[in-house]
């Protein structure tokens, strides 16, 4: 399962909850990935990355 498929899944179980997720990942180069990411308006955490980023995107929320 992809991070996009795994996303749409939680949006359906739970809009709230969909809007507490943060995508880390290693792929923000390709179009595909890039647009989704900008429609969901969800944060992004690229790979690699420290601890404290990720810490400090999940306190944003």
């Amino acid at each position: 399962m992809s991070g996009p498929e795994l996303y749409e899944l939680i949006k359906e179980i739970s809009e709230a909850l969909a809007f507490k997720a943060v995508f880390v990942t290693g792929d923000t180069v390709s179009a595909g990935m890039r647009d989704f990411i900008a429609a969901t308006g969800i944060p992004v955490v690229a790979k690699p990355f420290r601890m404290a980023e990720l810490l400090r995107t999940i306190h944003e929320l």
